[in-house]
């Protein structure tokens, strides 16, 4: 008997390793690979308490069970490395994506260090996989120390508006090409596939069943589609805020927003004795400029280093431009900038050149309430072109959101006048406005 519980304790841990072994070999994304951990322990769970309660040798039983719960402990050890900590000030950062989280993270470095500097001299582009940012990482911290830890830190976090969020998300992560794209397009057209086969059900064919691999950086996925499946994915830049930092468990001393990034910013480094460290108001006019021309940067070379892996299917042209349209979308560049290069034009330049020429473009695109006007526009065009019955369940799946940092989940200017079918075709569901004037 005791062999065969020996037996089915290590089948288990057997399958847990060779289930690791074999996602971390695919282009499964870390927290896909968390959930599909978490199934695989609640499984082995399930099963070893109904052991448990039917034996009575509940010595081992325990035994089994302390081991599930390390096993989890693990889990949530992983799910510590968007939470960075600096012991000089004792202060704790909750990094959420797509909520200036590019620019804190470089900023916490300079606050660690005690420097004076611009926070945007360092690559936005490189800041996620800085050495010396994972360095104050909070899951560096051993597991038993990790809760005290947590109690005495000033700890800080920012929201924004779950649908400005989902809609900066979108534009960076799906519509241009970049790193992400290829797995999370990847598995969204899977859902959608599948989607559809449940849909027909009878009429499923062999090709209707094959798995989709996203070649890009044509569209591929809309923005409605990205709105009903891009949280299924677990990617951390579309699942919800409370689900990465979880403030109902953290006393965050600053619950800091995108709208007020300026002043509780300079609240959070004066309560750390750090006021010195950002000389330049970050919403004054040399911090923005400094921010916006970054911001270009990161996204071109983004483009280009993904260009070095030769995904099927790509231009340069092609995706320098939808690179171009989220300078459009994201209000650094006024609409009538088009892209300066044609399909010719653009073999020989380099980064650099982009670049340049982007930030030449945004310095001639008027005043900066122009430009944000212009991003409202995109905004609400993005959500027109989503069905009715998708914004509601949307709203439904970031309501409590909504409600932990006091954000209207029902925004007139996305949900004023819907009704059923009145959806848009624009440029947010349909490739052939993106090129348009281009080609």
């Amino acid at each position: 008997m005791a062999f065969g519980k020996k037996c089915r304790f290590t089948l288990c841990f057997i399958t847990v390793c060779v289930t690791l072994f074999v996602l971390s070999h695919t282009q499964y994304d870390i927290t896909g690979l968390q959930k599909l951990w978490h199934d695989t322990l609640d499984r082995s769970l399930l099963n070893r308490s109904r052991t448990f309660n039917n034996n009575n040798n509940n010595n081992n039983n325990m035994a089994l069970l302390q081991q599930v719960y390390e096993e989890r402990k693990e889990l949530a050890r992983m799910e510590c490395k968007n939470m960075y900590y600096d012991d000089k000030t004792r202060s704790l950062y909750c990094a959420v994506p797509k909520i200036g989280s590019s620019m804190w993270k470089r900023l916490f470095l300079v606050v660690h260090k005690n420097q004076t500097r611009d926070p945007f001299s360092k690559s936005g582009l490189g800041i996620h996989t800085s050495r010396d940012l994972k360095k104050l990482s909070l899951a560096r911290i051993p597991a038993k120390k990790r809760p005290q830890v947590v109690r005495k830190a000033f700890a800080f976090m920012f929201s924004r508006h779950p649908f400005h969020r989902f809609f900066s998300a979108y534009c960076d992560k799906v519509f241009m090409l970049s790193h992400e794209t290829t797995k999370l397009v990847t598995f969204m057209r899977n859902v959608i596939r599948e989607v559809e086969v449940q849909r027909q059900r009878g009429r499923a064919t062999n090709d209707t069943l094959k798995a989709f691999v996203y070649t890009g950086p044509e569209l591929n996925v809309t923005f409605a589609e990205t709105l009903a499946h891009a949280a299924k994915s677990r990617d951390f830049h579309f699942v919800n805020i409370s689900t990465i930092c979880r403030p109902c468990d953290i006393d965050f001393q600053v619950l800091g927003k995108m709208d007020t990034l300026d002043t509780d910013s300079r609240y959070i480094l004066a309560k750390l004795n750090r006021s010195h460290v950002m000389e330049e108001a970050i919403e004054g006019d040399a911090f923005k400029e400094s921010r916006d021309q970054s911001i270009i940067r990161e996204l071109v070379e983004r483009v280009f280093e993904d260009l070095l892996e030769k995904p099927e299917g790509t231009t340069k042209f092609k995706a320098l431009a939808r690179s171009w349209k989220v300078l459009h979308m994201r209000g650094l560049v006024k609409d009538d900038i088009q892209f300066p290069l044609g399909a010719a034009g653009t073999e020989n330049a380099t980064a650099s050149d982009v670049i340049k020429l982007g930030i030449q473009a945004m310095q001639a695109s008027g005043k900066p309430a122009e430009r944000l006007a212009q991003r409202e526009k995109y905004y609400q065009q993005a959500f027109r072109s989503v069905p009715l019955a998708d914004l509601l369940s949307f709203r439904a799946s970031v309501l409590s959101d909504c409600k932990i940092f006091g954000y209207d989940c029902y925004p007139s200017e996305i949900f004023h006048g819907r009704r059923d079918g009145d959806e848009e075709d624009n440029i947010f569901s349909n490739d052939k406005y993106i090129y348009k004037g281009l080609l």
